[in-house]
Parts: C-alpha cells; structure tokens; sequence
C-alpha cells in the first residue's frame, strides 16, 4: 500500500508514536486483512476513500506536535482509520462454501431440478432419474430412463418430465415409478423444457424448433420455426414471451400463443448455452462457448434487447447461469468453477471451487441454497454462510 501522503507519514522522524498506534496501514497487514477478501475493487475504493479522508488530518496534525504530544484530532483519526479497516474483515459479505457432496450416479450429471415437495431430481448418462432428499441427504428413489436425461419439468405434484436423446419427453408418475406418457414429435434429443402456462409447456430440440404442447390433452399445440441450429436454452419472460438461445448464435423472442418471432438478437461468437432472467429492468442474461456472459437490457420504447454489460472470467463455456436475487446470478462453466456475480458491483464477487470437472447446472432451491451438478458425477450442496 503505498501513497504520497502514507509515504510522507513513514518519513516524518517524528511519527513514531503515531505508527504504533494504526495498527492496520502496514504493508503485509493490509494485504493479509483485506486485499485477499474482498474484490479487488472494493479494496481499492476504500483503501482510496480511507487515506483521502484520514491520512492528510493525521499528517497535517503531525507537522504542528512533537514526537511526545499529539491532540485529541490525532487520538480520532487514527481510532476511525483502526475501526475503518478492521470493521471490513468483521462485516464482510457472507461466503458461499460447500456444505455436502452427494454420490449415487454412475455418470456425469446432465439436469437437475428442485420438485415442489423439496426434493431434488437429477438426471444423468447412466441413463437413471435419482430423487434426492435434502434433509436426509440421501437418494430416496431412482428411476430407469431409455437414454440421457437432459432437462426436466414438473407441471404438476408428483408428475415429472423429463427430456431425453431419444427424442421423446417421457412423463412419469413418482408416486409409483410407472411411466404415463410419452409426447413425441421432435425428431432430435430434447434439450430443455419450459413451463409456459398451467396447461401448456414447451420443449427446445437439436431439430431447431420449439413445440408448444398441451399438457392435459397430450398434444402438439404449435410448432415455432426460426432458428437456423440447436436450441440449447430456453426460459419464459415475466411479459409471458419465451426466449430462445441457439447454436445458430441467435437469441430470440417468441410469443408461444401466436407462434410468431417477435425479435431476433445477437452478441455471441459460439454457441448460446444458458439463460436467465433477473425481473428487474427486463435483463435477460446469457453464457456461452465463447466464454462470456452478457447482459441484455430491454428498450422500453422499441421492445428490442440490448448488450448493456459482458462479464469475462470463466476460462471454458459457459454452460448454466442461475438467478441468486435480482441485483446477484451464478454461473457454471466447463471449467469446474462457479462464480457468483452482481450488477450493482459490476463485478465478480466469488469463485466456488470443489467440482472436479465440468459444472452442468447450478439451481437455486426455496432454502436460499445452491445446489450444482457435475461431469465429476456428484452433486454439491453450497450454502451463504
């Protein structure tokens, strides 16, 4: 830590009082206490904030006394510089770390889902469906699958879709394990299902269309034709418009009643992996192959969506994003980490660091928990703690 006016205190002969009293403004001390626990730049803002507002009274304070007296003022400052520094350490923003690791699959862990009892239901290339329960922390049931698990959705209690590479949405029954019903019309592997309305939900295809189905009639209700490659994620807007991310590099903006394209954007360099919507503003959020998350921001007099903010970190793509809260998402990447972001900051605020390969989905559950699934074939549980 090294400033004109810290620099000119350490010279002064006559501050030896003075410098064994601030107990923290020492080269090591200050590192070790701050630099390695908070981000980067809040360290700097306070470190700036703190020796503009208390380093030049403590200064001007010294060249007016002799090394044996100093007056009340100096007594102040250096009580305020202490209590400024080491009150960071104290109220530091809670931490998310690891709480429980849970085993069972044989595979990697390719979907995920909190069920509305609770439960959690994950999905793997072992070809099984593992319900877990989160306060006995163990699997209470599995469920044998035709191929690889790759999105879920539960429409109702106890009623669980689940999307597969043999291109069907399978819906079972998990009161007795028994398989209901298979809607069948895409003609590649499913990757993602969103729930649109009580009675309607949607599936995103390799075969490059979305189908709107009705859940109570099992039927095809429309069909969505617009992108060029893979649907690879899907969420439904709080306007109750659907966004779309695709291989084609394209995020679009449907209205699933009428099965129309209303908007078509782009910003990525690879393929769109993931979306999130934070309700505040209308940002929409997306990870991709490239590497790079971006912020979309909604124009309220053109309805079109906007790269506001592009947040590099992760160093492989980007595969799962996850709303925290409405300032706060998480991001997993191929590259095992998980990293916590918040827009107010403008910036990364933690890395989580525990999965031994590719981190596929992160969710949060109704306990503020996130729960993440990996290639490494666990689970892990992280709490903000």
């Amino acid at each position: 830590l090294k400033t004109k006016s810290f620099n000119k205190i350490i010279d002064n002969k006559n501050n030896n009082y003075l410098l064994n009293n601030i107990r923290a403004p020492n080269k090591s001390s200050v590192k070790c206490k701050l630099k390695n626990k908070i981000p980067r730049a809040t360290y700097n803002s306070i470190k700036s904030s703190i020796y503009n507002t208390y380093i030049p009274n403590i200064s001007n304070n010294i060249s007016t006394h002799n090394n044996n007296s100093y007056n009340e003022t100096n007594k102040e400052n250096i009580n305020t510089l202490n209590n400024a520094f080491f009150s960071i350490s104290k109220n530091k923003n809670k931490e998310y770390k690891c709480i429980k690791t849970l085993e069972g699959h044989k595979e990697k862990i390719v979907s995920m889902i909190e069920l509305s009892n609770g439960a959690i239901a994950t999905g793997s290339y072992d070809n099984k469906i593992k319900i877990w329960n989160l306060e006995t922390l163990q699997c209470i049931k599995t469920i044998s699958e035709e191929g690889y698990i790759f999105c879920f959705l539960e429409m109702e209690p106890n009623k669980l879709l689940s999307g597969t590479n043999k291109n069907s949405i399978q819906l079972y029954n998990l009161n007795n394990n028994i398989l209901e019903f298979s809607f069948k019309g895409h003609y590649l592997w499913i990757n993602c299902l969103i729930k649109c309305s009580q009675d309607y939900f949607a599936s995103g295809s390799n075969d490059a269309e979305i189908k709107i189905w009705d859940y109570k009639n099992r039927k095809i209700y429309k069909t969505l034709k617009g992108h060029d490659d893979c649907i690879l994620a899907m969420i439904l807007l709080k306007d109750n418009k659907i966004c779309s991310g695709s291989a084609d590099l394209t995020l679009k903006i449907w209205d699933w009643k009428l099965g129309i394209c209303i908007f078509s954007f782009i910003g990525h360099d690879k393929w769109i992996k993931c979306l999130c919507q934070l309700d505040k503003d209308d940002i929409i959020i997306s990870g991709s192959d490239d590497m790079k998350i971006k912020i979309w921001k909604k124009n309220n007099i053109s309805n079109e969506y906007k790269v506001i903010k592009e947040y590099k970190g992760h160093k492989h793509s980007v595969r799962t994003l996850c709303k925290i809260n409405e300032d706060t998402f998480a991001s997993g990447s191929f590259d095992g980490s998980i990293k916590i972001w918040n827009l107010n900051k403008n910036e990364e605020i933690q890395s989580l660091e525990g999965h031994k390969s590719y981190v596929i989905s992160v969710i949060k559950i109704k306990n503020g928990d996130l729960v993440s699934c990996s290639n490494d074939h666990t689970i892990k549980i992280w709490r903000n703690k």
